[in-house]
């Protein structure tokens, strides 16, 4: 990454910062099942290989801008361009899936207001969306004609609050509020299994919610050297707003 410094009369310091990422990644994961011969099951279920090949491009960027002394915008963006490709083998022989190839592409914003009046109190807005790239599950071995692919998960909303130092700085305090929105969210599940052998596998769920409030405190007295007292509470509220393939248990 690198920083440049722009100066302007009429709007302040302008701080900007820009970056690249490329990534050329495999990973591969050997599967290995053993039966029960007891009941039945050959001794071996499942042995497989699942090698996935990934490729990234991502520029991003971050811009700060001191609208007056006390007052700060921030703005980030992040471009993407990820591929993913799985070849899975089963019993050494390749396995034909119905989604081998998967591409994401995307473009996500990161915007934070920082007002600080003076030097012992701040507070904050900000907005941020992101994507979790999607991907292939590997737990298992794959079975020839299905899907192994889920796709991204994204999630978008805001956080706000103070910072404080109080008490001739004796007192320092945290407080902030979040509000994010999650779709596709991935979500490990189990399937019926597939002679003898169970699925583990990956959904993406097709929404939910998260909000809550975070509260921090630090006390160091001056006319007790060593003292320190330290507490925090953090309240939260996460729910599926929409979940239509969870897995159940049986006959549920």
């Amino acid at each position: 990454t690198e920083e440049v410094r722009l100066n302007s009369d009429f709007a302040g310091a302008l701080n900007l910062t820009l970056g690249a990422f490329f990534e050329d990644g495999r990973i591969v994961q050997n599967v290995t099942g053993l039966g029960n011969t007891l009941y039945g099951l050959p001794a071996l279920l499942d042995q497989g290989r699942n090698p996935v090949n990934i490729k990234t491009y991502s520029l991003f960027g971050q811009g700060r801008i001191a609208i007056t002394p006390q007052l700060e915008l921030a703005a980030g963006l992040r471009w993407t361009d990820e591929k993913r490709t799985e070849s899975p083998v089963n019993f050494g022989s390749p396995v034909t899936v119905l989604n081998p190839r998967l591409r994401s592409k995307n473009t996500v914003p990161e915007v934070t207001l920082t007002y600080t009046p003076t030097d012992n109190l701040t507070v904050f807005a900000a907005y941020k969306k992101a994507y979790k790239s999607g991907s292939f599950s590997m737990a298992t071995s794959p079975r020839p004609n299905t899907d192994n692919s889920f796709s991204d998960e994204k999630v978008e909303g805001g956080e706000g609050g103070v910072k404080a130092r109080l008490l001739d700085r004796q007192l320092n305090v945290n407080v902030a509020g979040y509000y994010y929105r999650y779709n596709d969210l991935q979500v490990g599940a189990r399937t019926p299994a597939v002679q003898g052998v169970p699925r583990v596998t990956t959904v993406n769920a097709a929404s939910a919610r998260t909000y809550g409030i975070d509260f921090d405190a630090a006390y160091r007295p001056a006319g007790i050297e060593g003292l320190s007292l330290n507490g925090s509470i953090v309240w939260n509220k996460a729910k599926y707003l929409k979940f239509t393939n969870a897995p159940c248990y049986g006959g549920q």
